[in-house]
């Protein structure tokens, strides 16, 4: 049998990128992700004494987590901190409060993560070097999960090392009341 996904949708020609939206869905950053953990609503079930499975409850989207790579300016650190201070006071050690409901869900935000898909690539003769022109079409969105009012609960620690060659990466650790997708 031929594996017509291997050929024509390989996964690892991808990526993933999170946008980082306000209350108004207007971005405020956009990144690459690493990685993630991306919850959704789960529905338990229970087996009764008849032996028949039935429906018991509804577990609500957890914790989850991004894994960013930063930049040499610390955006992303600087951004999710910034985010993080609006609900905790670090100097005094104690939550803020806000005046309205309206204002506390303007400080929540909404997290995009987008799949993009990678056009196949193409050579073709052309006006290229030595009379080859390689073809390629920019990736394309494909899939996206919404992460609807996001609270933040903090930073994993983050690895400081001189002797790596590896690029630094910050873990974000939050809460989001919704976990929706589109396409």
């Amino acid at each position: 049998m031929q594996d017509i996904f291997y050929e024509t949708d390989n996964q690892l020609s991808t990526f993933w990128d999170v946008e980082i939206l306000n209350f108004e869905n207007t971005p405020k950053l956009k990144t690459r992700v690493i990685s993630s953990t991306i919850p959704f609503l789960k529905i338990n079930i229970e087996r009764r004494l008849s032996g028949v499975l039935a429906f018991k409850d509804v577990t609500f989207p957890d914790e989850f987590s991004i894994t960013l790579r930063e930049s040499s300016n610390f955006t992303v650190y600087k951004f999710f901190k910034e985010w993080l201070s609006k609900f905790y006071n670090e100097e005094e050690n104690t939550f803020k409060t806000f005046t309205s409901k309206t204002v506390y869900l303007q400080n929540l935000l909404n997290l995009k993560f987008t799949f993009y898909r990678g056009n196949n690539i193409a050579l073709g003769v052309g006006t290229g070097i030595e009379g080859v022109e390689l073809k390629k079409d920019t990736m394309e969105e494909s899939f996206s999960f919404y992460a609807k009012n996001c609270k933040p609960i903090g930073f994993n620690n983050i690895d400081l090392q001189y002797d790596s060659s590896s690029a630094l990466e910050i873990t974000i650790n939050m809460i989001a009341e919704q976990v929706t997708q589109e396409k």
